[in-house]
């Protein structure tokens, strides 16, 4: 496992471009960082502490999918809004809190199905609030459906479906949400 120099992009002149927790599916030309030795994994570490791995406002792009809600939201975002220069941006994608296929199962079968290993849930409303709270000002969201790499394998139950089609009537109760935000200008660290 290489640990490439944070700034390889940026002495080229390129974009530097993080994804924390990327897991084994990093996002193209970013520079993966996880605590599990993946083979896309290009630096082994925390991503809830980053000091001495990457230095302050040095990415233009932060990226976590289906990242954030297996940690700690605020002191990863913190360290998000460290590495990043003003104005650069972070792609955050989430399973949605309101996905209408749990919230099925929770009438259905008085269950609320989430996986195990997530830490925090997130609609938007809580999602713009720990991004505001950390100094992000919110450029866009949107609602989605998982992309095929985050799909179950054995295809999708009745519940599953049914939420599907709940969510293209009414796209709040979508299976994911995605949103970007920037890092002002002229906001060298965390307003704490």
């Amino acid at each position: 496992m290489t640990n490439p120099s944070p700034t390889r992009n940026d002495a080229a002149g390129q974009k530097v471009a993080y994804d924390l927790g990327c897991g084994e599916y990093k996002h193209k030309g970013a520079i993966g960082i996880d605590i599990i030795e993946y083979p896309t994994v290009d630096v082994v570490a925390d991503i809830h502490d980053l000091r001495g791995v990457v230095p302050d406002s040095i990415a233009d792009e932060v990226y976590m999918i289906h990242s954030l809600e297996h940690v700690n939201p605020l002191i990863v975002l913190k360290e998000a809004f460290r590495i990043l220069k003003p104005g650069g941006t972070i792609s955050i994608e989430v399973p949605n809190a309101h996905d209408a296929a749990v919230l099925i199962r929770l009438l259905l079968r008085n269950t609320y199905a989430v996986s195990p290993d997530h830490v925090q849930c997130f609609g938007i409303i809580e999602l713009e609030n720990v991004l505001r709270k950390v100094g992000f000002e919110i450029v866009e969201h949107n609602h989605k459906e998982y992309d095929s790499r985050f799909k179950v394998k054995a295809g999708p139950s009745k519940t599953h479906r049914l939420g599907r089609l709940v969510s293209k009537i009414f796209p709040q109760f979508s299976e994911a949400i995605t949103m970007r935000a920037m890092k002002p200008d002229g906001e060298p660290e965390y307003r704490g």
